[in-house]
């Protein structure tokens, strides 16, 4: 494996008219590399100290702690698949000059709490898990009459907590009559009933405290081939048997459906679903 660094040598004072920023601190950068294993990777970094700037993550095979000096902006960095990084000392108004930057139109998905921003590109693997399990959810609530609002990996920011986060997915189930319409306006103190994390290009125990403060009651999450449940509503997080919005489907029938996918297509997938609430009802 290997790491190709460009445009290393110039660096770029943060506080420049270019980069329109006001804080002189360096950031440190870390970034995470995902080895293929069987599917689901091993995770090793290798962190730079120094300027925010460009580097093209290439397949990993031995990473050593290097530091260098970066030249592009953040907001240019590139990712690639099934990779992700950190940055520390970001301050609330440069992640929301970020987001600005790097618009809606983009893969990458950030999560952001008390200057700590984590940047991270989805892989095959997790895009194939992340979509399996939303088809899973509009399945289980059209069968169970369970209103949907799909938001899928929408930006939820809360300035006043100083936190923010793009989930692989995202739903209103209970409180979906109340955002209805393509363009419903949402109440910051309206999380969403239900979220999915797919835990495959970054660790998922950082964010979790995001999920907490947010008011997010159902976090569904795929981590090292295993669905869990986690009820996130106390104050310490809760590994459930059962789902909170859908009480008949328990994290182990979660898990035969994904297992079921290994050898099947996404329809075959969605079927099992239906019949599965059909012999509930019956």
């Amino acid at each position: 494996g290997s790491i190709e660094r460009l445009a290393a040598k110039k660096t770029v004072e943060h506080g420049s008219s270019g980069n329109r920023t006001t804080d002189r601190q360096p950031w440190k950068t870390t970034f995470f590399y995902f080895a293929p294993n069987d599917g689901e990777g091993t995770s090793q970094n290798v962190t730079f100290c120094g300027r925010v700037g460009l580097a093209i993550i290439q397949t990993p095979a031995l990473v050593l702690p290097m530091p260098i000096a970066l030249a592009t902006p953040l907001s240019q960095i590139v990712l690639s698949p099934g990779s992700a990084m950190t940055v520390t000392g970001l301050t609330w108004p440069q992640y929301q000059l970020l987001l600005t930057e790097l618009g809606e139109d983009r893969a990458s998905r950030l999560a952001y709490r008390h200057g700590v921003l984590e940047v991270r590109m989805p892989g095959k693997l997790h895009e194939i898990v992340n979509r399996l399990l939303s088809k899973i959810v509009f399945a289980l609530a059209e069968e169970l009459g369970v209103e949907l609002v799909d938001l899928g990996s929408m930006t939820w920011n809360r300035e006043d907590l100083g936190q923010g986060i793009e989930p692989d997915s995202c739903f209103y189930l209970h409180h979906a009559p109340q955002v209805r319409g393509l363009n419903p306006h949402i109440p910051a103190n309206l999380p969403p009933d239900l979220a999915i994390e797919v835990d495959i290009a970054s660790g998922s125990a950082n964010k979790l405290p995001i999920y907490q403060a947010l008011g997010v009651p159902e976090l569904w999450i795929y981590r090292e081939g295993q669905v869990h449940i986690l009820d996130l509503r106390g104050p310490q997080v809760q590994l459930v048997r059962q789902s909170l919005t859908f009480a008949v489907v328990s994290a182990e029938q979660l898990q035969a459906w994904v297992a079921l996918r290994e050898t099947e297509t996404d329809l075959a997938v969605v079927k099992a679903v239906r019949q599965f609430c059909r012999s509930q009802v019956l």
